[in-house]
């Protein structure tokens, strides 16, 4: 990025707007020049409400961080950085670090949604994410902005701010196409967002993983391509082209890459559908995320984005050209025709004056007498009816009434608002007795001239007295003493519910520990238990039925016949019975049955660490509802000792103000008589003074101001008439340098 090119032309542009009246234009250039030092380019978020805003940044993540739901959008300003540490810092008002976290487990997740939550109670105003980001260096900033449908006059005003010092903006649509708000956003009709600052804009179209519900792959290609078509139609019509318009389901992609979120969605999705369930490669390959996030890192990339940086400044410094350029010719317009008017004005009044000149009259002598003795009569009775006025006592019961404490500054607060009516009512009883002489000068002068004169002779009336109320010389000596209440127990109970906060923190950390430990002793046993049962089914099956004795025979020889004839064979007879067999069978038997027995041993040992596991959790848990129920306790303990201490002090505090407030009246009502009498004194001299030389004074005094009213029309006229020439030189300078920087800036602005 050519850096020292750029800020020469910020600095011209500087010099132009050092010109100008106010120099209107000063934030913005500041803006660019902080833009150019940084060399940071930053991408913002923009899109309708639950266009997926939250869900697609979570995608570019590969993790579910942000939140997200149907009914909120983000609270406040949420940057994404690269980083490789994980973690969090949150900004409230003037920049005040508010908060600092890692993003190791859910509870800082927890916390990280809190802030995002639009409906916290959080005065947050930045919430800084920084998170490893692949392909993203540190010098890429993402903004995300809240929903541009029904945003707030602040939230609008926040969107606004991003998207003048975004350098590329990724506008969220749904799948059904650009709706009424997102289509003026973009074609710069919003009538407060106005137009965009850069023409770095990818349009992306979410939710499309819809489309692929009921279709077959080639009729979900076909639709998806018809949704695209038709949102290039909708920008086209309104003078829109060149803006790519990028498919992805940020959800589906999300599924396709995280394991993690993949079983939530499988064991989460009811049992009608999980059968439409498609496998993580599947939804990856659909959901087209990862051909649009190399289009777009492709853009970022360091080479590109200083490019694409260079040019976005030149186009931004081209646009603060183009509202200078208006402005001052609708200035120069704008002053053409106002002094126009005023100079037809001037004329006209400088034609009355020496008119209404001639219009004298001579009965003042015969009706000054008259009017000022009226005047006096007049003038007795407002003194009564201002010495009969105890509206003070009002102001001092009012300033006083919802007192809760007494300190010194709140005291003299409260003084000094006393101090304010006093005055107040003192210049009402001076501005009416001015009013008096006033219309009784008027009365006079109107014998003698007419309206347009009065306009030209204005001689004000304005008789006012030394300040007598400075201050109040009241003296509260008793102060906060008398009205503070102890507050030892208050202190107890905070600390003993600390104390409680701690412990209980501690008991439900370890009462955690053991449930997942419970749960993997429980997953072990379920585990064994099982192998056990198939080991004894598989080992009845392999020893089979004991078989049955067998019987054994045994040869003897045997003579049969006689002499001769006599004959020697062996035959076989029954010799006992043959259990060998059985025996074998016997033994294995029982080498089994002892085998079953150890692996029995071991289960039920598991068995009996589960028991006992589940014993010290039941432990636990009682042991924090104690705790709990103790602190509610301690609650109610510490609003009842709250509401003891602020009756208390409003009980003290009343006493004390009743014990003052005939002092201040008393007080108060002496200032007053003495401030009357010293405006009564006042206003007899001034009825003398123009009792004794009123006549000869309308005399001198009309041709005098007469003169120099003229005259000083003549000089405004000639003031008028050097302004309009200077001001006309100085926009035709503007205009010229404008001009030949704009020319400049178009000519080396090719990136």
């Amino acid at each position: 990025m050519k850096k020292e090119e750029l800020l020469t032309y910020l600095e011209r542009i500087s010099e132009i707007d050092a010109m100008m009246e106010n120099h209107p234009f000063s934030e913005v250039i500041t803006s660019l020049e902080d833009m150019v030092y940084s060399n940071k380019f930053k991408i913002a978020l923009i899109g309708e409400f639950s266009a997926g805003k939250s869900t697609f940044i979570n995608a570019l993540l590969g993790e579910e961080l942000l939140y997200y739901a149907n009914n909120e959008s983000t609270g406040a300003v949420t940057t994404i950085q690269s980083d490789i540490h994980a973690h969090v810092q949150v900004y409230g008002k003037n920049n005040v670090l508010l908060d600092e976290f890692s993003l190791e487990n859910d509870e800082d997740r927890e916390r990280l949604k809190f802030y995002l939550n639009i409906r916290s109670e959080r005065c947050a105003e930045d919430v800084n994410i920084f998170y490893p980001m692949e392909g993203v260096d540190k010098d890429v900033i993402f903004f995300d902005t809240p929903g541009i449908e029904e945003m707030s006059r602040g939230q609008l005003e926040l969107t606004k701010r991003v998207l003048e010092q975004a350098n590329a903006v990724l506008f969220l649509i749904k799948k059904e196409g650009f709706t009424e708000p997102a289509l003026k956003v973009i074609t710069g009709q919003h009538e407060l967002l106005g137009e965009m600052r850069t023409e770095n804009i990818f349009v992306v179209m979410t939710h499309i993983g819809e489309v692929h519900d009921d279709r077959t792959a080639d009729a979900s290609q076909r639709e998806v391509e018809r949704l695209v078509k038709d949102a290039e139609n909708t920008l086209e019509q309104n003078g829109i082209s060149g803006i790519r318009i990028y498919p992805v389901d940020s959800k589906e992609y999300l599924w396709g890459c995280n394991d993690q979120l993949y079983d939530k969605e499988k064991y989460t999705r009811d049992e009608a559908v999980k059968g439409k369930l498609l496998n993580q490669a599947d939804y990856r390959d659909r959901s087209r995320f990862d051909s649009f996030r190399r289009e777009l890192y492709k853009f970022f990339q360091k080479d590109n984005r200083n490019a694409n940086l260079e040019k976005d400044i030149r186009n931004k410094m081209n646009l603060l050209l183009d509202v200078m350029q208006e402005k001052v010719s609708g200035d120069d317009n704008a002053d053409r025709i106002q002094a126009e008017s005023r100079l037809e004005e001037l004329d006209r009044r400088i034609e009355n004056a020496c008119n209404n000149q001639r219009k004298f009259y001579n009965g003042v002598v015969r009706n000054l007498q008259d009017n000022l003795s009226s005047f006096a009569d007049a003038l007795e009775q407002d003194k009564k009816k201002e010495m009969a006025d105890k509206r003070f006592l009002y102001v001092i019961n009012d300033t006083f009434r919802t007192i809760s404490d007494l300190n010194d500054d709140k005291l003299k607060r409260c003084i000094g608002m006393l101090l304010d009516d006093m005055k107040r009512v003192a210049r009402e009883t001076e501005d009416r007795i001015n009013g008096h002489i006033g219309l009784l000068l008027e009365k006079i002068l109107k014998k003698l001239f007419d309206d347009e004169f009065l306009a030209v002779f204005d001689r004000k009336v304005d008789i006012r007295l030394d300040d007598v109320f400075t201050k109040l010389e009241i003296t509260f000596e008793d102060g906060e003493e008398n009205v503070s209440v102890e507050d030892v127990d208050l202190r107890r109970l905070e600390k003993e519910k600390k104390e409680m906060e701690s412990i209980l923190s501690q008991l439900e950390e370890e009462c955690a520990f053991c449930r997942r430990a419970l749960g993997e002793e429980e997953v072990r046993y379920r585990r064994k238990k099982g192998e056990d049962d198939r080991w004894y089914m598989n080992g009845l099956q392999e020893l089979g039925d004991r078989p049955k004795a067998v019987q054994k025979f045994k040869k003897v020889k045997k003579t049969r016949g006689i002499l001769l004839w006599k004959k020697t064979t062996k035959e076989k007879v029954p010799d006992g019975m043959d259990t060998s067999a059985q025996e074998e069978w016997d033994r294995r038997q029982k080498s089994f049955l002892e085998e079953y027995e150890k692996k029995s041993v071991a289960t039920e040992e598991i068995q009996n660490r589960i028991m006992g596991m589940s014993r010290e959790i039941h432990l636990y848990e009682n042991k924090i509802e104690e705790k709990k129920s103790r602190i509610k306790h301690i609650d109610r303990e510490i609003l009842l000792q709250h509401e003891f201490i602020e009756e208390e002090k409003e009980r003290r505090a009343a006493e004390y103000l009743d014990r003052k407030k005939d002092e201040i009246a008393s007080y108060c009502e002496m200032i007053k008589g003495k401030r009357m009498d010293q405006l009564m004194l006042q206003t007899d001299n001034y009825l003398y003074e123009i009792r004794k030389d009123l006549e000869q004074r309308i005399k001198t005094e009309t041709a005098k101001r007469i003169g120099e009213y003229k005259e000083e029309l003549r000089q405004r006229n000639r003031e008028l008439y050097e302004s309009i020439t200077v001001t006309t030189d100085t926009r035709k300078e503007l205009m010229k340098k404008i001009t030949y920087l704009k020319e400049e800036l178009g000519d080396e602005g090719a990136v």
